[in-house]
This record gives structure tokens, sequence and C-alpha cells, in this order.
């Protein structure tokens, strides 16, 4: 949520591997799916 790189977030939690890091702080919302299907326009161009 804070728009820290994942290595940056790894290496601050002192976590081992980037899968550690990324399974535990990485969560999606339907917010965030949403978003992200807007900002992938029209393709059908």
């Amino acid at each position: 949520m804070a728009n820290v790189p994942p290595k940056v977030a790894q290496a601050l939690a002192r976590h081992s591997t980037i899968t550690l890091t990324m399974d535990r702080y990485a969560h999606l919302e339907m917010g965030d799916l949403v978003e992200a299907v807007g900002r992938l326009g029209n393709m059908s161009d």
C-alpha cells in the first residue's frame, strides 16, 4: 500500500527470500483488480 519496492520491503523485514515477503505483504483487493483493468484500456485495437 505504501508503494515500496518489494526488494526494499524484503531487506527491511530481513526476509531470506522475496517469496516470503510477497506472501506476507502482497495482498490483492477487488479495487486493485478493477483499477488494473481500467489502466489496460481498450485492447481490441
